[in-house]
């Protein structure tokens, strides 16, 4: 019995059951209150630890889509990025941003003459991302940048840069304290890149399907 025993021996009189049920009742009461206030100390300890939560480093596996005059099957990729807490009010976060996409052998091919050419390309653009409710398991957010894609051809030496904007949105699923998987997807809009194929002109929008884990310190 151990430490139950040693309580119905000390505080339990086998011939006074109204007494025995008061001491219960008193016992009962004492733990719901140690319950509570452990229960309201750990949401403050968690409420502290999201105060302190400013930074965000985030990796993900990506597929990307171009959509122009040239018809591109889906290449592959990464996204890693990096974010910094600006503002926070209950429900809402601002974040400053620098996400950096890789595209790895995309393919292009050309309408009009049905060349192929095989590239790599790459999108920095700091921006600001939205977070809403992000306390909560579930945290939905949209955000938008401007910035820089480079576009380097597989088959000879011709690169391209040009500017480039990104906005999009995604969801953020809290799995620990300090870690949520990420689900997100962004448009990279950018001119069409002149490499080995040559460009007519024109805006392509490269849409980057992307999933991934985000560490918060």
């Amino acid at each position: 019995m151990g430490a139950i025993g040693n309580f119905a021996e000390r505080y339990c009189n086998p011939g006074d059951a109204h007494n025995n049920l008061i001491v219960l009742i008193g016992v009962c009461s004492n733990m719901k209150f140690l319950l509570r206030v452990i229960t309201l100390c750990s949401v403050c300890l968690a409420a502290v630890a999201a105060q302190a939560q400013k930074n965000e480093l985030t990796a993900e596996a990506s597929g990307l889509f171009a959509v122009s005059q040239y018809n591109a099957d889906a290449g592959v990729g990464f996204q890693l990025s990096y974010a910094h807490r600006l503002y926070h009010v209950p429900l809402l976060s601002l974040y400053g941003e620098v996400p950096f996409v890789a595209g790895i052998n995309n393919e292009r091919y050309s309408l009009n003459n049905l060349a192929r050419e095989s590239y790599n390309n790459y999108y920095v653009t700091p921006g600001v991302r939205l977070n809403f409710a992000p306390g909560f398991i579930l945290s939905p957010w949209v955000a938008a940048g401007v910035g820089w894609g480079h576009f380097s051809s597989n088959l000879t030496s011709a690169t391209d840069n040009e500017f480039a904007t990104d906005w999009g949105g995604g969801l953020d699923v809290k799995v620990f304290p300090f870690v949520s998987l990420r689900l997100e997807a962004r448009d990279f809009y950018s001119q069409v890149p002149t490499l080995a194929l040559p460009s007519t002109g024109g805006h392509q929008n490269n849409i980057v399907a992307s999933g991934g884990l985000v560490l918060r310190f």
